[in-house]
């Protein structure tokens, strides 16, 4: 389980032991307030009223805190997804600083990619042909009206467009950006 989902999990249970611990604190209110008012009409409502106070301050804490820990899981989940999705590509040369000195600093048109270390004969192995290659066509542009994305497993789906795969409730995909319809 990857680290977004468990702080997403974690944060669903918090909200649950701090609306109970809300409730429970709204009626030790009601409680005590009406012991110590001995019966008088108008403190036990007071009471009451204190106490139903107290456990709707409760909940909304507990929604406000479960909103942002999800919110930063969320985060934590996406900035996972963006890492597994960008790799270096190739390495450049770094500009020394006698070009920068000399003010012949080149354009990034002109900088060329170190070629890739040589490989001995040694290290070099055939790759067997595949039996057969399929190969998928996807159209060169993102369709304009929404698709319907591909169920994976429970509370998952995967894009139609780009296969990332990635949460069900997303109304577009993370990576490619592609509208998603929803039933």
């Amino acid at each position: 389980m990857k680290t977004g989902e468990q702080i997403i999990r974690i944060a669903k249970v918090f909200f649950a032991v701090l609306v109970i611990v809300g409730i429970v604190a709204g009626v030790g209110v009601i409680i005590a307030g009406s012991v110590a008012s001995d019966g008088e009409p108008g403190m036990v409502l007071l009471s009451i009223l204190g106490g139903a106070a107290v456990v709707a301050l409760g909940i909304f804490n507990a929604w406000i805190i479960r909103l942002f820990v999800t919110g930063f899981g969320e985060l934590v989940e996406n900035v996972d997804a963006i890492r597994e999705n960008v790799a270096p590509k190739e390495s450049y040369s770094p500009i020394s600083a006698e070009q920068t000195a000399a003010g012949s600093v080149p354009s990034p048109a002109q900088i060329t990619p170190n070629p890739p270390p040589e490989k001995s004969p040694a290290q070099i192995t055939p790759n067997p042909p595949p039996e057969k290659e399929y190969k998928i066509e996807k159209p060169t542009e993102k369709p304009a009206d929404p698709i319907m994305p591909i169920p994976v497993s429970a509370g998952k789906v995967r894009c139609p467009y780009c296969d990332e795969v990635q949460r069900n409730n997303r109304y577009v995909c993370q990576k490619c950006g592609v509208k998603f319809l929803h039933e």
